[in-house]
């Protein structure tokens, strides 16, 4: 198992690596002069230079790649042209901002999709399964910026019952980040449910016609020990990456629920200063995003050999 793990961390490294040098080299071709940007187009030839010097983009490209991991692999992020920021601070501000509304989704959206495709698959062709399915369909189809505007509408401006916007740190006031978090969490959770209940159903309704669970039935066993013990188990592996993969939903999803209720995360920061050209930023934001996907990715990565031996023995 310890080979298993070395293995997929080197894996999950050299990705990660790739990731730095294609969002780098993909900065590069961009339009613009991000030195020009900053100082706006009044500025004089002579100070953009010096800007443009100071950070290194008067140096050949490789030579800026080096720079930025030699900085990284020190813990100097480097500073934000636009913001005038250290951008390490900026983003302890803002990732923990879109990780305390992704988080408390994926881990509501989890066990509520798997729940809701095992009584989808249990109840197949019955009037709960057609509920469920249309019910599923139609929150996957649904923007989560539509979902946003819509309960907010609902719950904040006709109800009452639920603020409009904003944001609290948990460890400035839990229940007011827990009070303001409800629309936001629930937004990002909705379409990541119905991903994980269609996905469960599909892989439930093969487990359960498989030989092994009608040899189960005719032993005698207890249906709920049939479904959770035997056929959901066989049915994980599909479902764990299903789950895996909405980390995407949740970083995705976290800039259209910033900008619908006013928090400023890490993907308000990304869009900001995309638009600014402030790519060092840009950089330090996408190799954050890398490692949590990458992460998240080894993570099931290790569950996989957990629940199937055979997996981990087929790496090798």
């Amino acid at each position: 198992m310890s080979a298993y793990i070395v293995k997929r961390i080197l894996i999950s490294i050299f990705v990660v690596f790739a990731v730095s040098i294609f969002s780098f080299m993909i900065l590069q071709i961009m339009p613009g002069d991000p030195a020009r940007l900053a100082l706006g187009y009044e500025a004089s030839e002579e100070d953009v230079q010096t800007l443009r010097e100071k950070m290194n983009l008067d140096k050949p490209v490789v030579t800026q790649y080096i720079l930025w991991v030699k900085g990284v692999a020190r813990g100097d992020f480097g500073q934000s042209v636009i913001y005038k920021q250290p951008i390490d601070k900026m983003m302890a501000e803002r990732v923990p901002r879109t990780l305390t509304l992704g988080i408390p989704a994926l881990f509501i959206a989890a066990p509520l999709g798997i729940v809701v495709g095992v009584i989808s698959a249990v109840r197949r062709g019955k009037p709960l399964d057609q509920i469920l399915t249309f019910l599923t369909t139609v929150s996957m189809g649904m923007p989560v910026f539509w979902t946003g505007i819509l309960s907010v509408f609902i719950f904040s401006v006709e109800l009452k019952i639920l603020p409009l916007q904003g944001y609290v740190s948990p460890s400035q006031d839990f229940g007011q980040y827990v009070y303001k978090a409800i629309l936001p969490v629930f937004c990002m959770a909705l379409p990541m449910i119905a991903g994980i209940a269609r996905q469960t159903r599909t892989n439930m309704l093969d487990s359960i016609n498989q030989d092994h669970i009608r040899t189960a039935r005719a032993n005698g066993l207890p249906e709920r020990s049939i479904i959770f013990r035997h056929a959901l188990k066989n049915a994980m592996i599909p479902i764990i990456t299903v789950i895996g993969m909405q980390v995407r939903v949740v970083i995705g999803g976290s800039l259209l629920v910033e900008k619908v209720f006013n928090v400023a995360g890490l993907g308000t920061i990304l869009t900001s200063s995309i638009n600014t050209r402030d790519y060092i930023v840009v950089m330090v934001g996408v190799l954050i995003i890398s490692l949590i996907t990458v992460a998240v990715n080894l993570v099931v990565d290790i569950l996989y050999g957990v629940i199937d031996p055979r997996i981990r023995l087929s790496r090798r």
